[in-house]
């Protein structure tokens, strides 16, 4: 998050968290085959795993503030 941005409430990010997990569940986990007929992992995926985590540590800072 960047840091001009108002902090989300834990309501918003359980939201997002939601999503993301909705979103990684519709997202193929490999792409096609490229011309030398290998598959590898969706960049895709690599991103939404990447935000997965930053609104898991939003919402364990969220925790220790408590």
């Amino acid at each position: 998050m960047h840091p001009a941005q108002p902090r989300k409430t834990i309501r918003e990010l359980i939201a997002e968290l939601a999503e993301l997990e909705d979103q990684v569940r519709r997202t193929p986990t490999v792409v096609p085959p490229d011309a030398s007929g290998t598959s590898s992992l969706n960049p895709d995926l690599l991103e939404l795993a990447r935000r997965e985590r930053q609104v898991i540590a939003q919402l364990r800072r969220h925790r220790a503030r408590l």
